[in-house]
């Protein structure tokens, strides 16, 4: 077999592999190879180049991408089924009107892809941070050495036997390694390519976010089991709060609260209102020892906070004393990734998370109050890590994208904690 022949019949293997759409069977990998031996033994055909017959610069790279995955030298373009979402319809979707890479494909339109926002997070950025190298169980050890105390040793009892004091209890805990992950999500290869917008940044951001979601949901509500413990489950489990023992205040009955509209005859209760009174706010501050206080914040949802706000004196005025430097500027645009107050309230800062539950009746769970750093830690192993599947997805030519993350919160020290409880009504 000459040059020529052998390389008319690999073209003739490429161009049918190309119009259909698909990369080549094992057969025709086999009957490409043993072809190509024979080219390269008999050199250069004299047509290669642009002429009749002759393999193209586009030839080329595609027959470098069927070989090596390396497709930065095609010219892939987007129809309206470019945008893939094969396989089970887990892709990235403009919606139902079948154009999937319509949106983000430059046709002369306004270049700006408008990301919808949802604020998440807070609480987590006050825990104490540990991370390690690894994921293997992290014990460590726990004391509780407050109720110990010396004694007085009387002036005639110098030659007296001193009494054994009260011993010290350790007790352990433990910080596991969970995985929390995001996707895997796919992006046709001619959206890669025709996208004014980078589709890889724009995935790992996404994705980003999606894990973030999560990790802070798990931060307040999570079960600790296969997954961190929140703190609503956490101070849930350590029971009613005692003198500065941290724990859940329980909410009396039907509590009524004066705020704007209603403070002549207040008719909004706690519960109702989604607010807690004045009284039920200093309680929970007394309910955590005053050592925690120099790290101490409150943490709530935005809606709290808000009417928070509105609580007011007997002759409707907001008790400005009670809740400063509250704004509509401080609370559309605070650093939620540094967890920054929005306002003080009664000395203290207040951070907002979305993911802090409204009051339900008989339910532990509002608005925390106390020391996050000393009460609770969360454990992160290395880095979130983003996997580009260039592979796995290629008989749909498609790229699939996947962020995992390895962590865990758990309590250490609820003494610094509180909640609150709700009662029936």
């Amino acid at each position: 077999m000459n040059k020529t022949e052998a390389y008319n019949r690999m073209n003739a293997i490429l161009v049918k592999a190309r119009a259909e759409g698909r990369g080549l069977h094992e057969n025709e990998r086999d009957e490409f190879d043993r072809l190509e031996v024979e080219f390269r033994a008999a050199g250069v055909p004299e047509t290669r180049g642009t002429g009749s017959g002759g393999r193209t610069e586009a030839d080329e790279a595609f027959t470098r991408y069927l070989r090596t995955g390396d497709a930065s030298g095609l010219q892939l373009r987007a129809d309206g089924t470019g945008f893939s979402t094969a396989p089970n319809s887990a892709g990235l979707s403009a919606g139902s009107t079948g154009d999937y890479a319509g949106y983000l494909i430059p046709q002369g339109f306004w270049e700006n892809l408008q990301v919808a926002l949802k604020a998440y997070g807070g609480c987590a950025n006050d825990m104490r941070l540990v991370e390690t190298d690894d994921g293997r169980p992290m014990p460590w050890p726990t004391i509780d050495p407050t109720a110990i105390t010396g004694s007085w040793l009387g002036a005639s009892s110098e030659l007296t036997q001193l009494s054994v004091e009260d011993n010290y209890n350790f007790g352990q805990g433990m910080l596991n390694a969970w995985t929390v992950y995001a996707g895997p999500i796919l992006a046709s290869l001619q959206l890669v390519q025709d996208s004014a917008f980078d589709v890889d940044d724009f995935v790992a951001a996404r994705l980003g976010e999606a894990v973030g979601r999560t990790i802070a949901s798990a931060a307040i509500s999570g079960s600790g089991s296969g997954q961190p413990e929140g703190i609503i489950t956490a101070l849930n489990a350590k029971g009613a709060v005692g003198s500065g023992s941290g724990g859940y205040y329980g909410l009396g009955t039907a509590t009524d609260v004066a705020v704007f509209g209603n403070y002549s005859s207040p008719s909004t209760t706690e519960l109702a209102g989604n607010l807690l009174a004045p009284l039920t706010l200093l309680a929970m501050v007394k309910g955590v020892d005053p050592a925690y206080y120099p790290t101490s914040k409150w943490y709530m949802n935005a809606t709290q906070a808000w009417n928070t706000r509105s609580i007011t004196d007997g002759e409707g005025r907001p008790i400005l004393n009670f809740m400063n430097g509250f704004s509509a500027d401080n609370v559309q645009n605070p650093d939620y990734s540094s967890g920054s107050a929005v306002a003080e309230l009664l000395g203290f800062p207040v951070v907002i998370d979305n993911n802090i539950p409204n009051l339900t009746a008989s339910t532990t769970g509002g608005p925390v109050f106390g020391s996050l750093q000393h009460s609770m830690v969360y454990r992160q192993v290395r880095n979130a890590g983003l996997m580009r599947l260039n592979e796995r997805y290629a008989d749909y030519l498609a790229i699939g994208y996947l962020l995992f993350m390895r962590c865990d919160i758990r309590s250490n020290d609820l003494r610094a904690l509180i909640t609150v409880k709700p009662a029936a009504s």
